[in-house]
């Protein structure tokens, strides 16, 4: 199945300017960011775009997002997952995990908040776990002349979020790739696990957790 870029391009660029004009932080995440660090273009076989925006950033800004990319002719929908509650230090009312999937000829944007944790310091969209320091200083990636900011360093987000992420790996299962499960180098995965579960960024209760693997205390 071929997808056509240009319009996924156009789709980013114009969404980019509604989240700057409501003054929402955001950043390239998922395929599209790997995409463009790996070959410097769209996975070939990817169906979408990702943008990851923080949920107490575009919780206020819901509706408002939903009718200015209706009348730039997107279809859009927003699911507001539950609310994302006590643990990790998030306690305020009125924010929630969000979903914003913006789709226009027949090319679909989404746009997945992440919360804080703020006990461990980690942005949160289950499954995936990311120190909240890779947003703190902004990389830059240029799409069809278009700059947009991304997690940094990149080469750390893309490791966390699919392990080994410099080979291709073509899937219909989502869940084969991301957090590293298809990874080819398991001794670079284990040395990233021990530099991070010092962090304690990986550690909850008796179980360890690293990109989809659960290994158990004492193992």
């Amino acid at each position: 199945m071929s997808f056509d870029f240009k319009q996924r391009a156009k789709n980013m660029e114009d969404a980019k300017k509604v989240l700057d004009d409501l003054g929402v932080r955001f950043w390239l995440e998922g395929g599209t960011l790997l995409g463009f660090r790996r070959s410097g273009y769209f996975i070939e076989w990817d169906h979408n775009a990702d943008f990851l925006v923080f949920s107490e950033d575009i919780y206020p800004y819901l509706s408002d997002m939903e009718e200015n990319l209706i009348k730039l002719e997107f279809n859009v929908k927003v699911k507001k997952q539950r609310k994302y509650g006590s643990r990790g230090g998030a306690k305020e009312d009125g924010k929630y995990r969000s979903k914003i999937v913006a789709v226009r000829n027949g090319d679909p944007l989404n746009i997945c908040s992440y919360f804080l944790n703020g006990v461990e310091d980690l942005r949160v969209r289950i499954p995936y776990r990311f120190p909240n320091r890779l947003f703190d200083n902004n990389n830059f990636i240029e799409i069809e002349g278009v700059s947009y900011p991304c997690p940094n360093p990149v080469e750390e987000y893309l490791e966390l979020a699919y392990g080994y992420w410099r080979e291709p790996i073509q899937t219909k299962r989502s869940g084969n790739y991301r957090r590293g499960k298809g990874t080819t180098d398991h001794n670079a995965i284990d040395m990233k696990y021990k530099e991070l579960y010092k962090e304690g960024v990986y550690k909850y209760g008796e179980t360890k957790i690293y990109h989809g693997y659960k290994i158990l205390e004492g193992e």
